[in-house]
């Protein structure tokens, strides 16, 4: 298999469409075409892009070697982790406040929006 046809495969797999593929790492949809259909290659940066966004294992997307992904999330709190480098404890708050009920993320948002304008009135103090 070539490298445009794991890039392909990987693409499926995903489940995305050329477009939202694309989005994820800075190219047009014509371009994903392009590239799996072999009538373009990826560049270095291209498949450095790949692997950063999909924790794609590199010597799996330019050779063939080895298992697909390094690390797949196992869910989008997962994903979303692994996109900004959030630690467990990161993850747990967000965790907690997505499993909130509105009235309770309600009285989050507006402790959050209490602390911010504290910081902002220390700051103008100084």
């Amino acid at each position: 298999m070539s490298v445009n046809e794991r890039i392909a495969y990987l693409r499926k797999e995903l489940n995305l469409s050329m477009a939202k593929f694309g989005d994820r790492i800075g190219i047009t949809r014509g371009s994903v075409n392009s590239i799996e259909k072999g009538v373009n290659n990826p560049s270095e940066q291209t498949l450095m892009l790949i692997c950063q966004a999909f924790g794609v294992n590199p010597m799996w997307l330019k050779n063939g070697i080895g298992d697909t992904f390094l690390e797949f999330p196992k869910t989008e709190l997962d994903r979303i982790a692994q996109d900004y480098d959030l630690d467990e404890t990161d993850k747990l708050i967000l965790e907690i406040y997505l499993e909130s009920g509105a009235e309770e993320r309600k009285y989050i948002k507006h402790f959050l929006q209490t602390f911010a304008k504290k910081i902002e009135q220390k700051k103008d103090e100084t």
